[in-house]
């Protein structure tokens, strides 16, 4: 009997996977969004915008030679 239960609550979360997935989805979001409302936004220094603003050529691997 604990087979047959097991593999209808199977059959149950993969036939629904989608809209738990999307539910789950949604809380996170939800949680994220309360996570960035309740901490403060620090401005940017002005370096910080020119760097990401003219992208330059780095070596990736320099930190490993």
């Amino acid at each position: 009997m604990r087979y047959f239960v097991g593999i209808a609550i199977g059959l149950l979360i993969i036939f629904n996977w989608t809209s738990i997935k999307s539910y789950f989805d949604k809380k996170i979001d939800e949680q994220a969004g309360q996570v960035t409302a309740t901490q403060p936004e620090k401005p940017q220094s002005t370096a910080v915008q020119q760097k990401a603003a003219t992208p330059q050529k780095q070596d990736l691997f320099k930190d490993f030679k």
